[in-house]
């Protein structure tokens, strides 16, 4: 049987049928190519032009290798119809020089390999697999995306690009690792690690809610904060954001922390 029918160089007349030869069995005689189970060629090579592709895409196309001796191979089948197109593109985990896009699975009646990803008009990576997920990387602070994403077959079929999504990274991510060191009736004590890439950082804003009162704000330029006079057995929202010089903050690393009775 011949092998990796492909349809390859699109045109408005038409399109090329390409494969490759079979291996073992009869030497091949010449090459029998079929639209809706009737010969429409007799081929010496390893091509044929294809004419009005738009009049043949609903319909099966095979190739069967022949021998001399008139012996037929089992028929290469073209696959030509294109996968739906993706839907349900998000962006997720954003942060200032990455986002996680992730999609709803194209369907294809044979099955989805791949995925291309655009961003604007210009595809810049594939997915590894037919995984609906791929993580933008080295994006620029405080800039403007549009993503977009199709799917492609085994045989090449490219489908229409899902709807663009437009993704604007902030200037700023929050602290990261944040971690409580100690806990007590009334005090609530908490490190952090510096954002990455944290250009322009001069402090953070620290803020403990436990949402019936009690409320503490504290700004400082370091890594750490110590909440005091707080109420017993209580839960506080704490929430931990970076500034720059002109006040603008960064979304807060947010947790719950409960003091002791």
């Amino acid at each position: 049987m011949p092998g990796n029918l492909r349809a390859t160089e699109y045109t408005q007349n038409g399109f090329t049928l390409s494969w490759i030869a079979p291996v073992g069995g009869e030497p091949v005689f010449d090459y029998l190519v079929a639209c809706n189970g009737q010969t429409i060629a007799s081929v010496r090579g390893l091509n044929y032009p294809m004419r009005s592709p738009t009049s043949l895409t609903p319909n099966v196309i095979e190739v069967r290798a022949r021998s001399a001796r008139s012996n037929l191979s089992d028929p290469a089948v073209l696959d030509i119809t294109p996968p739906e197109k993706p839907t349900g593109l998000v962006a997720l985990n954003l942060s200032s020089r990455a986002a996680a896009l992730v999609w709803n699975r194209a369907v294809d009646n044979v099955g989805v390999v791949e995925y291309e990803i655009l961003k604007g008009d210009v595809v810049i990576d594939k997915t590894k697999d037919d995984t609906p997920a791929y993580l933008a990387i080295g994006l620029t602070p405080e800039t403007q995306y549009r993503f977009s994403v199709q799917a492609l077959d085994a045989a090449g079929n490219r489908s229409e690009a899902s709807d663009a999504i437009a993704v604007k990274t902030p200037f700023l991510d929050p602290p990261k690792n944040v971690r409580v060191v100690s806990v007590s009736r009334s005090s609530i004590t908490l490190v952090w690690d510096r954002p990455n890439g944290a250009i322009g950082l001069m402090g953070y804003k620290s803020e403990a809610d436990n949402h019936k009162g009690s409320t503490r704000e504290i700004q400082s330029p370091v890594q750490g904060v110590m909440f005091t006079f707080l109420r017993p057995s209580s839960t506080y929202t704490v929430k931990i954001s970076g500034h720059d010089v002109s006040q603008r903050y960064s979304e807060p690393f947010t947790l719950e922390v409960t003091t002791n009775s």
